[in-house]
């Protein structure tokens, strides 16, 4: 026994051990001997190589389908057989059958899997004897050769090449069900169709038939022989004949009682009537018995073949025609191979022949006649009558030893084909003389497909027959000599016909030429496949081949082929290789059939390649309809040379018909969808498209309507009114909710486009090879929060890049992103923080990046670069291209582009991560496309402000760090401090911000190369070798001066295995580890016990403990990734962007660390940006005008640079310095921050979530115990509050304010306010600067919500507030006051330094709003200056004078509080003046009203002041609780009542007292003329005080009655 054998029956046995082990004991005996029957049916090899649990699983999965069964009800079912579901798996799909055994199964189900296109792989067949309950339940599996039973059944198992798709599955089980029936039939109704047979055959017997004897006696014994077992009965129908009399016209018609086999079941298309032509009449009512010809009908049982058709005809007495039984089957295998003499018929014509060729039967000739009959198609025999058998065998007769090409015609007694069969010379025939043939007779006969047979013998002729299915075969008329002539001129030499056909095509001279270069270019297989008519077309395509044109292709259908279609592809040189076309082909939506590569060697020029690509496609376009095809075309070779991605949209140009350019465009918008995070892939996207392709054109024809130029504008929008209905409706019959959020999503991307530069041509005047629009964000339901108002999405090849804008004017850098996969949701947490970030400058937020997608592999720095540059400036192009220009002060929209927006010229960016240095390129291309803003496009070019030159956006950041180290009570420009960071010295913000103070000890840094350490640096050594560096043209860490480390300092290769540390780095890490990963050593660096942590790096390094790396959408940094609760150091800066989350600060915030936000901290990049941005705007016209050059103005910018810089970190120290106050303050304003969020909530201008800030019942749970925002939250409320009042000084037109529009020029450059006065007039963001320099004077001295607090108390504008505030600060003069406070900000303590500021707040607050009380607005600022600053003068100089008892005493606490704490006594004076400048407006108006001197009023008022004891009185409404919104607004209230009351008695006081002179006098006047109610006001007042607590309802009884006085 072989090996093979014996491990077969080891699996055997082992499978019946698992059954054993499984099963229940009473189930196993048929267990084991159906696995026994089915396994030993099995192929071995196959059982042998199948893992064993999947084979024995297997088993029983099928052992688990047997169970239960119905009799004459087939088991069916097709899965792809999965562990969880069935035990087993396999690559395959599974095709089980259990059915009751009969004949036919096994070929008949495999001829069905065939015709389903299903590949079958393996076949498992066994019959069982089995015993089953009436239920069908399984009781007993016989053993083989138990005689005694008698139920069989066939248990099949097909294994066919996998098959995913579920309806397909589903057709298989429908298709074998089918089948099954069909054999079903025919084995039941067999005996039924012989016993027809034998009753025709008695019949015709019996029958008075007009036929000689002697045939009909032929024609029995051919039935009779047919009833032996030589015909295989599949169906059978009786026809009755009637004919009319009148017109001599007959029908059969169906008995249709009488049909069996196949033909039993009557189908709604099975005619019941059949209506004879005149031909068929005539052929029927014929004096003859049978009717031998093929069905049109396959065989759907036993072989794939026509089914043979034996018709014989009824008589009735009288001998005439009545009907016909027709009996349907194929001819069993004897039939074919029996000698035609022993076949009743057959042989009676093989004798007819003989005798009518009078040829001795032993010469030559008879024994080739004889040769021929024996060798003739059998088929052929059955089927021509005497006479075509006749004329075709002497025919053949004749051409015998003759080398010439013969054609014998017989049309199908019913007209249905025509059978030809053709002699040929053997070595003439080939395939593609047998096409050449086929086709010619399919023309002819007007064939619609065509079957045949060749027939190789010794003879020097070659025999095929073809049968050519048409209609009405018998009517068509042919000249077979003009066939056989037509056929004979094919059998010309292949070369031969090439060379005919080039002189047709070009002339003898040229194709001479050709011919003797090509003449053995071409090899067999080329010859051998294609005519001589593709030859002349391929060798014309070569010969045009170029540099410019290296690929030539077409898509053609070849001769014959009614299903596949043939792409050809040319080229010269090296041959293209299959494994870079097949995938293009097969993204394109195609099946490559078969592939076939030819190489073509002229002999004046380097060879040429084909390769012909047999293809096959399921789609309802038809491919070589010649505007599909040139799209076809197009798009292969656009994929192939990269000017297209190869995906699956290029299916579309097959599946949908569609032109490879809105192929791009669907493209374009998948990637886009890809970026906002839709739950799909590309590939899922790129079938539902496929497969709703209507719906898939109708977004395209939307599209083109939404954006055509050439479309009319009066039609446009009904039109796409129309497709947007149109698509709604189609979209209601998706079926698939996922494929219907696809094609919705794909509507509101194209919903939400505004422009495109889809239709503008480039200077080859050909579609630009990129694609870009411009989007309304707001309008996709899909995109994530927060959505910009703007976003231009830029789509190649080779770069994607978004765009996003806050406002119509914004601004922000454009970033290389390596983020390929979410790059807008990094640009997006950008854009979030720079309109934080913005809030200090005019524009709103804005950001850019773009990833390069075809970088160069391992090559070096300047290539790659190169490539960048060239994504750089497609990105550019992309967004300028649909950009609005301004030319002389005008509007001019871009060319071919449809606008559904407003006009919007404003576009500005910056250079940012990896285009530092990239301004120049995109000024070149602004002013390649005359962009209105020439080199302020890009601000930090070679005539603009180089941040890292400036230093600015480090220096901006390190007045955030100092203010956070003050407020600890540290100088960090004086004292040493430690220091980690993330960057090298190379970089701008680290670079920069390691050079701010010469005190800076950095311990350890790290980039994406190296880490640095330094375990106790020398400030002043470390600090010049940085310096060092900082100069050095790309620098890194491995450039510093080792031998200056301190020692066990290193620096390290963060690409090593392992990093050793020294004991010193050790402790100054904080580390026990010696050896550590560079990863670990990363976040042991983060994690370092210093003083501060910069950030001057690319990444998120820090989250919250709350977070998952998942959240922070950072996957390059995961391993390195810290949370906040981990930091051990004092101080957080944030030079670089998104280092931390925001919840990562807030929670270091929390537990007692220092930090802003990365928004907060490097705004002074944007800043400078937009000053330039703004500086050469307003210059520009300068220019324009003639009164400056170029070079002039150059040279301005560049003396411009410090103040510029100073301009910028002014905003950086007053933010930093309100946060610092705010924060200080942050419980106490907790109810009013959250007042603010409210409103920004409602107005939709904040999304709470989005910025990380708590929920109202957070912010409840803060406020019980008394903690207030922390200030990384704050610095998002400072920002949110400066957008908003940004936005409604903007449309309130302050601007438009004469006094306020002086304020234009303390924005800009004193040189240039000198040079450029009246440009700044009339600058084209007039209105956006003035708004935003107000916003930043306001908010950066008063705090985020003053204006929110004022408005609490007068309802006035936004407009009207900063007017008065405005006011306030000029009457006052409290700038000199804050500039005052701050130069004492290294000098004072942080707490002493926010008392005084929030003392000026308060001055300045209330003054506000008195002057909003007390005047109309709006006013002219100076106008109201005017009024009361002498008067206040007057008041300010009288006060210590003036001020008694309590008052007195608090002026003079005050004043020494303040030079206690280091105050200046000048400036402590002023400040505790400024105390009483509010009460002093009062005074002023009093006096201004009654005419009365100031100083006069100013002694009554506070002598009534301090005689009412009102003093105490604001100090006890001081202490009222405002925990809520209500309770402030009470105190308020009170607060300003009292006030009003006051100064209603001072009124009272003057009038009452007008005839006396002093002011001592008139107050004595005043008492004794009041003194009851001063005595009950003063015992009330006395009461009050008595009370261990004052609350709202006792103080406003007080004041109730303070009112009585007047």
């Amino acid at each position: 026994m072989s090996s093979v054998t014996t491990k077969k029956q080891d699996t055997i046995a082992k499978v019946v051990a698992v059954i054993q082990e499984r099963l229940p004991a009473e189930s196993q005996p048929a267990a084991i001997e159906f696995a026994q029957r089915f396994l030993a049916e099995s192929i071995t090899n196959e059982i042998i190589k199948q893992p064993f649990e999947s084979l024995s699983s297997s088993v029983l999965s099928l052992w688990d389908y047997l169970q239960h069964r119905v009799p004459e009800a087939p088991l069916i079912r097709a899965f792809n057989p999965t562990f969880e579901d069935h035990g087993w798996e396999s690559r395959h799909t599974i095709v089980e059958i259990i059915t009751d055994d009969m004949p036919f199964l096994v070929s008949s189900i495999s001829m069905a899997l065939n015709r389903l296109n299903c590949a079958i792989e393996l076949i498992t067949h066994p019959v069982i004897a089995v015993s089953r309950s009436d239920e069908g339940e399984l009781l007993q599996v016989h053993p083989q050769h138990d005689s005694s039973v008698t139920t069989t059944e066939a248990v099949m198992r097909f294994e066919v090449e996998r098959e995913s798709d579920a309806a397909k599955l589903k057709e298989i089980v429908e298709q074998t069900q089918q089948t099954l029936s069909d054999v079903r039939q025919a084995v039941h109704d067999w005996p039924a169709m012989a016993d027809k047979l034998n009753e025709a055959i008695r019949s015709a017997e019996q029958a008075n038939l007009p036929l000689p004897a002697e045939e009909l006696a032929e024609e029995l014994d051919f039935l009779r022989w047919v009833a032996e077992h030589h015909f295989t009965f599949l169906g059978f129908r009786v026809y009755q004949l009637s004919c009319d009399p009148q017109d001599g016209s007959c029908s059969l018609t169906l008995d249709t009682a009488s049909s069996l086999g196949t033909f039993r079941s009557l189908g709604e298309d099975t005619p019941k009537i059949l209506k004879l032509s005149p031909y068929m009449t005539e052929r029927l009512l014929e004096p003859s018995l049978l009717v031998l010809t093929k069905s049109i009908s396959r065989s759907t049982v036993h072989r794939p073949a026509h089914l043979d058709y034996i018709g014989i005809k009824r008589y009735d007495e009288a001998g005439k025609v009545i009907g016909e039984w027709r009996f349907f089957g194929l001819y069993s295998s004897t039939a074919y191979t029996t000698p035609h003499s022993d076949i009743p018929l057959l042989r009676r014509k093989a004798a007819h022949i003989l005798e009518k060729a009078s040829i001795p039967l032993n010469s030559h000739k008879g024994k080739t006649l004889r040769n021929i009959l024996n060798h003739y198609p059998r088929d052929e025999m059955m089927q021509a009558n005497f006479q075509q058998l006749e004329d075709t065998v002497l025919g053949i007769l004749e051409t015998q030893e003759r080398r010439q090409l013969r054609i014998f015609i017989r049309p199908d007694i019913y007209g249905r084909f025509i059978s030809a069969i053709i002699y040929v010379p053997r070595d003439r025939y080939n395939t593609e003389l047998r096409l050449k043939m086929q086709n010619l007779l399919l023309k002819i006969f007007n064939g619609h497909s065509v079957e045949f047979n060749v027939q190789f013998s010794e003879q020097i002729s070659a025999r095929v027959q073809f049968t050519i299915h048409c209609e009405n075969a018998q009517e068509i008329q042919y000249n077979t000599e003009e066939i056989e002539s037509q056929m004979t001129r094919a059998m010309l030499s292949w070369m031969d016909n090439v060379k005919i056909a080039l002189r047709e095509k070009l002339g003898e001279a040229e194709a001479n030429r050709i011919y003797k270069s090509y003449q053995q270019a071409y090899p067999a297989a080329y010859r051998d496949d294609f005519a001589t008519t593709q030859a002349l077309v391929d060798i014309l395509r070569i010969e045009q081949l170029d540099d410019n044109h290296p690929l030539s292709t077409y898509l053609y259908r070849p001769q014959g082929s009614f299903g596949n279609l043939h792409f050809k592809v040319i080229g010269r040189g090296q041959t293209m290789a299959l494994s870079d076309v097949l995938p293009i082909l097969e993204q394109m939506g195609v099946r490559v059939l078969s592939a076939r590569p030819y190489t073509i060697s002229p002999q004046d020029h380097e060879p040429a390649w084909i390769i012909d690509f047999d293809i096959a496609t399921d789609s309802a376009v038809e491919l070589d309809v010649p505007s599909c095809k040139d799209e076809f075309q197009d798009t292969f070779v656009k994929a192939y040379t990269g000017a297209i991605e190869n995906d699956g949209f290029n299916k579309l140009v097959v599946a949908a018909g569609l032109k490879c350019r809105k192929t791009i465009m669907l493209r374009a918008v998948c990637k886009y969808l890809l970026q906002l995070k839709v739950p799909f892939s590309q590939t899922y996207m790129e079938q539902t498209l496929a497969r709703n392709a209507v719906i898939t054109r109708l977004l395209t024809e939307l599209f083109s309507w939404k954006f055509d130029p050439y479309h009319q504008d009066e039609e446009r929008e009904s039109r796409i009114e129309q497709l947007q209905n149109n698509i709604e409706q189609s979209l209601s019959s998706v079926s698939n909710l996922d494929e219907d959020r696809i094609l919705r999503h794909y509507l509101s991307v194209i919903q939400a486009m505004l422009r495109t530069n889809y239709y503008q041509l480039g200077n080859d005047h050909l579609p630009k090879s990129y694609l870009s629009f411009k989007l309304k964000p707001t309008q996709i339901a899909i995109a994530p929060q927060p959505r910009p108002m703007f976003e231009i999405f830029v789509y190649s090849p080779w770069v994607e890049g978004v765009h996003m804008r806050g406002g119509k004017v914004a601004r922000g850098g454009l970033r290389w992103s390596d983020r390929k996969e979410d790059f807008r949701t990094e640009i997006l947490g950008l854009v979030k923080a720079q309109m934080v970030k913005n809030a200090v400058i005019v524009p709103a937020g804005a950001k850019g990046g773009f990833v390069a997608k075809q970088l160069p592999e391992a090559a070096d720095r300047d290539t790659i670069q190169q490539e960048v540059v060239h994504c750089y400036t497609t990105f550019i192009s992309g967004l300028l291209d649909i950009t609005d220009n301004l030319v002389h002060g005008q509007t001019t929209p871009p060319n071919r582009v449809v606008r559904h927006d407003a006009d919007d010229p404003y576009l500005v960016v910056a250079a940012d991560k990896g285009t530092a240095t990239f301004s120049d390129i995109a000024n070149q291309i602004a002013s390649d496309y005359g962009f209105w803003l020439g080199d302020a496009f890009a601000s930090g070019g070679s005539n603009g402000y180089d941040h890292k030159k400036m230093g600015i956006t480090a220096r901006g950041a390190w007045e955030s760090v100092k203010r956070l180290f003050l407020e600890q009570g540290v100088n960090t420009q004086q004292q040493d401090f430690t220091c980690v960071g993330i960057g090298d010295m190379g970089g701008d913000v680290f670079g920069n911000g390691m050079l701010l103070s010469e005190h800076i000890r950095l311990v350890a840094a790290f980039n994406h190369l190296h880490i640095f350490v330094d375990p106790n640096p020398n400030a002043a050594t470390s600090f010049a070798e940085r310096q060092r560096l900082f100069k050095l043209p790309r620098s890194s860490w491995t450039d510093y001066d080792q031998s200056l480390l301190s020692k066990g300092g290193g620096i390290y290769e963060r690409s090593s295995k392992q990093i050793t540390l020294s004991a010193e780095a050790q402790q100054a890490l904080n580390l026990k580890s010696t050896t550590l990963t560079p990863s670990e050593l990363i976040k042991a660096i983060l994690k370092a016990p210093v003083d501060l942590l910069w950030n001057g790096g690319i990444g998120t390094y820090v989250k919250a403990s709350s977070e998952t790396d998942a959240d922070v959408g950072d996957r390059a940094n995961d391993a390195l990734r810290v949370n906040a609760n981990q930091l051990h150091c004092k101080v957080i800066g944030e030079g670089g962007n998104l280092g931390f989350t925001q919840l990562a600060r807030v929670e270091f915030a929390q537990d007692g660390g220092y930090v802003t936000t990365d928004a907060i901290d490097n705004s002074a990049g944007v800043d400078s940006s937009d000053h330039e941005v703004n500086i050469k705007i307003a210059v520009s016209q300068v220019v324009e005008n003639g009164d400056m050059t170029i070079k002039q103005r150059n040279q301005l910018l560049a003396e411009m640079t410090d103040e510029v810089a100073e301009l910028v970190l002014k905003h950086n120290y007053q933010q930093s310095q309100i946060l610092s106050i705010t924060n200080q303050f942050a419980a106490e304003l907790l109810p009013e921050q959250t007042q603010l969020i409210h409103q920004l909530e409602k107005q939709k201008r904040l999304k709470r979530k989005l910025e990380f800030l708590p929920n109202d019942e957070q912010i409840a749970e803060r406020q019980q115990n008394q903690q207030g925002f922390s200030r990384p939250e704050q610095s998002v409320l400072l920002a949110y509050s400066k957008i908003k009042l940004h936005d409604e000084l903007v449309a309130s037109d302050i601007s438009s304010d004469k006094d306020i529009s002086k304020l234009l020029a303390d924005y800009f450059p004193q040189p240039l306010v000198t040079q450029c006065q009246q440009a700044l007039g009339s600058h084209p963001l007039k209105s956006e600067i003035i708004a935003t320099h107000l916003t930043n004077l306001v908010v950066n001295r008063m705090g985020p919500t003053f204006y929110l607090r004022v408005q609490e108390q007068i309802n006035s504008s936004p407009a009207d507030i900063v007017r008065a505030y405005m006011t306030a600060n000029a009457v006052l003069k409290l700038d000199s006051l804050w500039h005052a406070v701050d130069s004492l900000q290294t000098n004072l303590s942080h707490r002493v330094l926010n008392e005084l500021f929030l003392g000026l707040q308060e001055v300045a607050e209330k003054v506000t709003v008195w002057l909003l009380r007390h005047e109309t607005w709006p006013l002219p600022i100076s106008k109201v200056v005017e009024k009361y600053r002498d008067p206040l003068n007057s008041v300010v100089e009288v006060l210590p004078k003036v001020l008694t008892g309590s008052n007195s005493q608090h002026f003079s606490q005050l004043l020494n509080h303040y030079t206690a704490n280091g105050v200046p006594a000048n400036l402590a004076s002023s400040l505790a003046t400024c105390r009483y400048l509010y009460s002093s407006l009062d005074i002023v108006a009093v006096a201004l009203n009654q005419g009365e001197a100031v100083n006069t009023v100013a002694s009554l008022y506070f002598a009534l002041d301090n005689q009412l004891n009102l003093s105490w009185f604001r100090q006890s409404i001081n202490t009222l609780p405002q925990r809520n919104l209500w309770q402030r607004k009470a105190r308020i209230t009170l607060a300003d009542e009292l006030d009003l009351a006051l100064r209603q008695v001072c009124i009272q006081l003057i009038l009452q007292t007008d005839t006396v002179t002093k002011p001592s006098e008139r107050l004595n006047c005043w008492y004794n003329n009041n003194m009851a109610r001063l005595k009950h006001s003063q015992s009330l007042m006395t009461e009050m005080q008595a009370a261990p607590q004052q609350d709202l309802a006792m103080l406003s009884v007080a004041v109730k009655e303070l009112r009585r006085l007047t």
